[in-house]
C-alpha cells in the first residue's frame, strides 16, 4: 500500500511532467499546495506538511513567497538546463500596472487560458471602455509566444467589429475573406483576417457588434478550426487560431448563448475607480514618462496637478487618463516652444474644470497619498530616462518598519525618556503601522475577511500564522486582538519574503525592542519554532521580540501620552463646531473646545481654560487655538500660573484645527515641534500682532516691536526679546508687535488697536517711531549693543545690567544674531548676500557703509523680503509707480544690487517691494 507521503510525491511528479519550460532560473513554477491536495484527495494542511518533508528530502523544489509553489526536483533541474529566457520575456504580464493587485485574478485566468492544452482556449474580455482590454490581449499574445503556445511567425491581429457593423457582408468578408464574384464588387479573391491570424491570435474587439450570422459563422472555426470564405460552398479551410473577444456590453443581452458556450474563459477587467489609489498613481507616473520620452523634453508638474489627476472622476478609465495627460502635455508643449523654456511646465491653471475638481477630494485622501509618495515636493519633474517612481514606498516592508522602530527606540533612549514612555511611543508607532496596512489593502478592522488578507500573503503563510495564533491564545488564555492578528500575518509574510531574497538585515538588534511582559515573550519563542517547522525556513531569534509585540494585550497598554488641543473662540458654538469637525473626521476625541460668548468676562474664561488645561494635560503640554483678542494672552498666563507648558496660535480656522489635531495624534510630536510646524505651514497661521482692551486690562507696561513693513520682523523681534529679557522684566511688561503699512499716524494705529499710549515705555524696531518722549531702541542696539540692558532698566528700575558675552566683531555678531529673525533662510548665507547688496548701494550712491544701524535694518528687511517672495506673497505699496519715478536712480541702483539675491533664491523683486527698499535707504 502506498503511504500518504509517496502518494503526494507521485502526484506532484506526474503534474510536473506537464510543464514544458520555465522562463528563468529564479522564476516560481509549479503547483500550489491546494492544487496538489485536490489531485490526491488529501486535506491541504496534511499535504503541506508532507511537501515540506519532501523538500527536506531533496525530492521536491519549493518556491516560497506569495503564493508558495512546488515542483518535482528532478524535473526542475532538467528544465533549468533547457532554453532560458529573461524574466521580462518569460512573463510579459509583469509589465502591467496592477499585476499583483487589481489584475492578479485576471492574469491568473489569462495564463490558464493560454497554457490549456493543446493550444489554449478562446477567451472573452469584458470591462468598460478604456479599461485596457486591447493591451491585456496583447500581453496574452506575448505570453503565448513565450510559452511556445504559438509559433514564432504567429501574428496578433486586432479587428474592431464596430467598424463594419452597418454592413454585415463587408464585415464577414474582412473576417473570412471572399472568392471572386462572391458579392457585387468582389472582383478578385481576398484573404480574410482569420487566415492572416493562422498560428497566432485574432482579437475581435466590440464583439457585440458582430451580427448573428457572423457569430454563427465563428462556431465552426471555434469548434473545429475550420471555415469557408464568402462565396465558397465545398472547400473547407483549416487554421489554428486562438480567438480573444472583447466587449463593453452585457454579454447575455448581445451575444448568442450558443456562442458564449463556446468561449469558456471570461475575464473581467476592472474600471479605474475600482483600482487601488497606488495603481492610479503608477499609471500617472508611467504616462508622463511616456510623454517625456515622446517629446524628448522634461515635464515639470505642480503637485496640485498630480493630486487632481490622482483623484478626478475619470469616466473613460485608463484610456481617458492617458488621453487627458497627452492633452495637457500638448497644451504645455505650445507654451514651451513659444517661450523657449528648458522644460515643459504644467500648473493647476492649465487643468480643465473636470480634472481640477479632483482637488475637492484631496482632504479625504491626503494621508493615503502621503503614505504612498512620502514627502511631496511642490513640483515634480518627469524625465524619459528617470527610473525614480512617484511611489517611494506605499507601505514599508514590515521588517523595514521595525528597523525604524528600533532606531526610534535608540533615539528615545538617548533623549533620556523613561522606559515606560518609550514603550508607549513604540507601541503607538506599531499601532499606526498596522492601521496603515489595513487601510492600504482596504481591509476592515476584522480578522474574518480572509479573502482580503490572502491578497497580501499566501495561503500557506496565512494558515501557518493562524495556527500559531490559536496556539498563543491557548497558552496566554486570552484572545489576540483583530488588528494585532492581521498585523502579525502581514509581518510574517514580509519577513518570509525578506529571508528568501536574502535581504534581511541582521545588523539591528531587534531583541532590544520593548516586547511586553515575559509571558508574551515566552510564547513568542514557541511560536517562532512552530513557524520554522510549518514554513520550512530559519527565523532569526531576534524576531521573537517583534512577535511578542503582536501578542500583547491591548487592554493592558497605557494610552500614549499626547499633546492636547483646546480650541477657544468667540461665539456661541464657533469653537465647539470646529473641534467637532476635527474629531469626527479624524475619529478621535482629543480636540477640546471652549465657546466664549461676547458678553463673557475674559477672566472667567481664563479660569475655565486653566481648569481644563489641568484636567487634560498628559505631561506633554497643551496647544491653544484661539481666534483673537484677549485669548491671545492666555498661553503665557496659563503657563505661569500652572507650570504646564502651553503654546498658542491665533486666527484659528477649521483647517488649522484639523491639521493640529492630526499632528497631535502622533504621540512622538512635542509641543514645540507642533507649534513650529503649524506656524510655518501657512502664512495665515501665527500669533496676532493686534490686541484688545481686555488683554491690557492690568497695570503692565508696554513694549512695542515694529518694522517698516509690519510683516514678520515685528513678530521675530518680539520672540527675540522674550528669549533674552529677564523673567522679572517679562512679568512687568507686555511685548506687542504692531503692523504698520505706510500710515501717516502712529497714534491712530495704536488707538485702533486699543493700546494705551500712556503705558508704552519703549519702542524696538527697524524704523523710527515717535510717540511723545518714549525712547526708540533701534535694532542694531538690540542685537549689537546694549539694547536689552536699556529695556530692562526702563521697565524695571531696580534691574541691574546683565553681562553679555562679547561678540567677535560686528560681522560675526550680525550673522549669529539674525537667525531668530529668519524662518527658513540660512542666516549666515543670507546675510552675506544681503551685505553685498548693501555695500553695492553704498558704493554707487556714496553712502556711509559703516552706518551700522542702516546696515542692520537693511539686512533684516531684505531677509524677511526674500522669505515673502519665496512664498509668493509680496507686500502691497500704494502709488509705488510715482515713488519709483521720483527716485529713478536710487531704484535702479537697488534693483542692480539685488541681482545675485534674485539668482540664488530664484525670486523676482516686485516694484512694491522695491518701494519699501527705496523708503528704507532714503528718498531723494
Amino acid at each position: 500500500m502506498v503511504d500518504r507521503n509517496e502518494k503526494i510525491y507521485l502526484a506532484i511528479k506526474q503534474m510536473s511532467e506537464e510543464i514544458i519550460m520555465i522562463g528563468s532560473v529564479n522564476e516560481k513554477v509549479g503547483f500550489k499546495a491546494e492544487e496538489i491536495a485536490v489531485q490526491v484527495g488529501v486535506d491541504r494542511a496534511n499535504v503541506s506538511r508532507e511537501l515540506n518533508k519532501l523538500v527536506r528530502a531533496g525530492k521536491v523544489q519549493k518556491f516560497a513567497g506569495r503564493p508558495v509553489y512546488y515542483i518535482e526536483k528532478e524535473k526542475y533541474d532538467c528544465l533549468k538546463k533547457g532554453v532560458m529566457k529573461k524574466k521580462a520575456e518569460a512573463d510579459p504580464f509583469e509589465q502591467l500596472i496592477g499585476v499583483n493587485g487589481s489584475l492578479s485574478s485576471a492574469i491568473e485566468k489569462a495564463k490558464a487560458a493560454i497554457c490549456y492544452p493543446p493550444s489554449g482556449i478562446h477567451t472573452l474580455l469584458i470591462g468598460p471602455t478604456g479599461a485596457g482590454k486591447t493591451t491585456f490581449a496583447e500581453k496574452m499574445f506575448d505570453y503565448a509566444r513565450v510559452m511556445n503556445q504559438i509559433s514564432e511567425d504567429g501574428k496578433f491581429i486586432n479587428f474592431n467589429c464596430a467598424e463594419y457593423a452597418e454592413n454585415s457582408q463587408l464585415l464577414l468578408s474582412h473576417l473570412f475573406g471572399h472568392t471572386k464574384g462572391a458579392f457585387t464588387g468582389a472582383e478578385s479573391e481576398a484573404l480574410g483576417l482569420v487566415e492572416q491570424a493562422n498560428k497566432g491570435i485574432l482579437m475581435l474587439d466590440e464583439i457585440h457588434r458582430l451580427p448573428r450570422e457572423g457569430q454563427e459563422m465563428l462556431f465552426q472555426l471555434i469548434d473545429k478550426g475550420e471555415y469557408r470564405k464568402l462565396g465558397e460552398t465545398d472547400a473547407i479551410r483549416k487554421v489554428n487560431v486562438l480567438i480573444i473577444c472583447a466587449t463593453t456590453e452585457n454579454i447575455d443581452q448581445y451575444l448568442l448563448k450558443t456562442f458564449l458556450r463556446r468561449i469558456p474563459s471570461v475575464i473581467e477587467l476592472p474600471a479605474l475607480k475600482k483600482k487601488q489609489l497606488f495603481e492610479r498613481i503608477q499609471l500617472v507616473d508611467y504616462f508622463f514618462k511616456q510623454q517625456s520620452k515622446n517629446i524628448n523634453v522634461p515635464i515639470k508638474l505642480a503637485k496640485e496637478v498630480l493630486f487632481a489627476l490622482f483623484l478626478y472622476d475619470c469616466v473613460g478609465n485608463i484610456g481617458q487618463l492617458k488621453s487627458d495627460i497627452q492633452l495637457l502635455c500638448a497644451r504645455g508643449f505650445l507654451e514651451y516652444k513659444s517661450s523657449r523654456k528648458k522644460m515643459l511646465t504644467i500648473n493647476s491653471n492649465n487643468l480643465p474644470d473636470y480634472i481640477y475638481e479632483g482637488l475637492l477630494s484631496f482632504s479625504q485622501k491626503k494621508d493615503e497619498i502621503q503614505s504612498i509618495m512620502g514627502n511631496i515636493p511642490e513640483h515634480y519633474t518627469f524625465h524619459s530616462d528617470n527610473q525614480h517612481s512617484l511611489i517611494e514606498s506605499y507601505i514599508k516592508d514590515s521588517t523595514d518598519v521595525f528597523d525604524d522602530v528600533l532606531v526610534s527606540y535608540k533615539r528615545f533612549e538617548e533623549r533620556g525618556l523613561p522606559v515606560e514612555e518609550i514603550v508607549q511611543l513604540i507601541n503607538h508607532n506599531i499601532d499606526e503601522y498596522v492601521g496603515k496596512l489595513l487601510q492600504k489593502y482596504n481591509i476592515e478592522d476584522t480578522y474574518s475577511n480572509e479573502k482580503e488578507i490572502l491578497k497580501i500573503v499566501s495561503l500557506d503563510i496565512f494558515k501557518a500564522v493562524e495556527g500559531a495564533i490559536i496556539f498563543a491564545e491557548h497558552k496566554l488564555e486570552r484572545k489576540i486582538g483583530n488588528k494585532e492578528r492581521t498585523g502579525f500575518i502581514i509581518h510574517v509574510g514580509a519577513l518570509v519574503e525578506k529571508l528568501e531574497k536574502k535581504e534581511y538585515d541582521e545588523a539591528f538588534d531587534r531583541s532590544r525592542l520593548p516586547s511586553g511582559n515575559s509571558e508574551d515573550l515566552k510564547v513568542a519563542k514557541l511560536i517562532r519554532r512552530l513557524l520554522e517547522s510549518e514554513l520550512n525556513l530559519k527565523i532569526p531569534t531576534s524576531e521573537e521580540s517583534l512577535f511578542a509585540i503582536f501578542l500583547r494585550d491591548p487592554n493592558l497598554q497605557p494610552e500614549a501620552k499626547r499633546v492636547r488641543i483646546i480650541v477657544i473662540a468667540h461665539g456661541n458654538s464657533t469653537a465647539s463646531s470646529m473641534a467637532e469637525v476635527a474629531n469626527m473626521m479624524l475619529k478621535t476625541t482629543c480636540c477640546e473646545s471652549i465657546d466664549m460668548k461676547l458678553s463673557d468676562d475674559p477672566k472667567l474664561i481664563l479660569q475655565q481654560t486653566i481648569d481644563r488645561v489641568k484636567a487634560i494635560d498628559q505631561g506633554r503640554g497643551v496647544l491653544l487655538l484661539v481666534d483673537m483678542g484677549s485669548l491671545t494672552s492666555f498661553p503665557r498666563l496659563i503657563e505661569k500660573r500652572t507650570g504646564i507648558k502651553v503654546r498658542g496660535i491665533d486666527r484659528v480656522t477649521t483647517p488649522i484645527v484639523l491639521e493640529a489635531t492630526r499632528k497631535s495624534i502622533s504621540s512622538e510630536i512635542s509641543l514645540s515641534n507642533l507649534y513650529d510646524e503649524l506656524r510655518n505651514s501657512s502664512p495665515y497661521i501665527g500669533e496676532s500682532v493686534g490686541t484688545t482692551k481686555e488683554l491690557l486690562s492690568d497695570d503692565r507696561k508696554i513694549i512695542l516691536t515694529t518694522c517698516l513693513t509690519g510683516e514678520g520682523a515685528a513678530l521675530k523681534i518680539r520672540d527675540y526679546l522674550e528669549k533674552n529679557l529677564s523673567a522679572a522684566v517679562l512679568d512687568k511688561a507686555w511685548i506687542i508687535p504692531v503692523e504698520l503699512l505706510q500710515t501717516d499716524s502712529w497714534e491712530e494705529t495704536l488707538v485702533s488697536k486699543s493700546i494705551d499710549l500712556e503705558k508704552v515705555v519703549a519702542v524696538v524696531g527697524t524704523t523710527e517711531t515717535l510717540i511723545g518722549d518714549v525712547p526708540t531702541i533701534p535694532i542694531n542696539e538690540l542685537v549689537g549693543g546694549k539694547g536689552i540692558e536699556k529695556i530692562e532698566m526702563i521697565v524695571d528700575e531696580n534691574s541691574k545690567e546683565v553681562d553679555r558675552r562679547n561678540q567677535a566683531g560686528k560681522k560675526d555678531m550680525i550673522y549669529q544674531s539674525m537667525s531668530p529673525f529668519f524662518e527658513f533662510l540660512d542666516s549666515e548665507k543670507a546675510c552675506s548676500y544681503i551685505e553685498q547688496s548693501f555695500f553695492y548701494i553704498c558704493s554707487a550712491l556714496h553712502l556711509d557703509e559703516n552706518d551700522f544701524q542702516l546696515r542692520l535694518r537693511y539686512i533684516i528687511h531684505c531677509g524677511c523680503m526674500i522669505e515673502r517672495l519665496i512664498k509668493g506673497k509680496p507686500l502691497p505699496y500704494k502709488k509705488v509707480e510715482e515713488l519709483i519715478k521720483a527716485n529713478f536712480l536710487l531704484a535702479q541702483v537697488i534693483d542692480e544690487s539685488l541681482i545675485r539675491i534674485k539668482e540664488v533664491y530664484g525670486v523676482q523683486v516686485s516694484d512694491t517691494e522695491l518701494g519699501y527698499l527705496i523708503e528704507l535707504i532714503g528718498t531723494d
